[in-house]
C-alpha cells in the first residue's frame, strides 16, 4: 500500500511497513493466549481490507499522481497515508498487548478462586 501511494523509502514508511507486519503477529499471539480471535466492530481484518481494496480500485482507475500533491501545509497525501498506517498499526499492536494482559489477569483471578470479585462458592460452582 505504501508503495502504491508513493510513500517513499524514508524511515516513517519503513516503520509503517514493519508495524503492519507486526500487527499480524501480535494478533496471532492474542489469539493464542486468549483462545480465539475476537473481532469487534470496525476491525482491521474486514473493514481494513475493504478500505485497502477500495484504495487500490481508486488508484487503478485514477492513478496515483495526486498522492504527491500537498495536502495540509508541507505534508503530501502520501505522507498522511503513511503516518495513518503507522498510527493505526501501532494502536492495533497496543490493543493486542492489552487484550493479552487483560486475559492473563482474568485467568489468574479464576485460578485464585475469584471471578469478577465473586468466589466460586457464591456463584454455585462449588456448592
Amino acid at each position: 500500500m505504501t508503495k502504491c501511494l508513493q510513500g517513499g523509502n524514508g524511515t516513517p514508511t519503513v516503520i509503517a511497513n514493519i508495524l503492519a507486519i507486526s500487527s499480524f503477529h501480535f494478533s496471532t499471539l492474542e489469539e493464542y493466549y486468549c483462545g480465539g480471535l475476537f473481532l469487534g466492530v470496525g476491525n482491521g481484518v474486514t473493514d481494513g481490507s475493504f478500505g485497502i481494496i477500495s484504495m487500490f480500485v481508486y488508484l487503478g482507475m485514477f492513478g496515483n499522481d495526486w498522492t504527491v500533491n500537498t495536502a495540509f501545509g508541507a505534508w503530501t497525501y502520501a505522507e498522511l497515508f503513511v503516518y495513518g498506517i503507522l498510527i493505526a498499526n501501532a494502536c492495533i499492536i497496543l490493543l493486542c498487548i492489552k487484550g493479552i494482559i487483560v486475559h492473563s489477569y482474568k485467568q489468574s483471578s479464576i485460578k485464585d478462586g475469584e471471578m469478577n470479585g465473586e468466589t466460586f462458592t457464591t456463584m454455585g460452582f462449588l456448592s
